[in-house]
């Protein structure tokens, strides 16, 4: 299991993660922070609940926002 966090060389997100996030995302739109992490340390990834909080911030900026349709 690689810890993932700010400090040392193998604190970066890596590309892995976010894709991940995404598509426990993408699976699970409902689910919060606490209950993806559970999600990723099941599947491998041992992360805090802030670099959850962090990779969803950067997933928004790159994901084009949804527009209302309005009736």
């Amino acid at each position: 299991m690689v810890k993932i966090g700010r400090r040392g060389p193998e604190g970066k997100i890596t590309a892995d993660l976010l894709d991940a996030v995404k598509s426990i995302k993408q699976e699970h739109p409902n689910y919060g922070r606490t209950r993806m992490r559970r999600l990723l340390e099941k599947t491998g990834f041992n992360v805090s609940d802030s670099t959850v909080t962090r990779t969803l911030r950067r997933l928004e900026l790159q994901l084009p926002k949804k527009r209302a349709i309005r009736a």
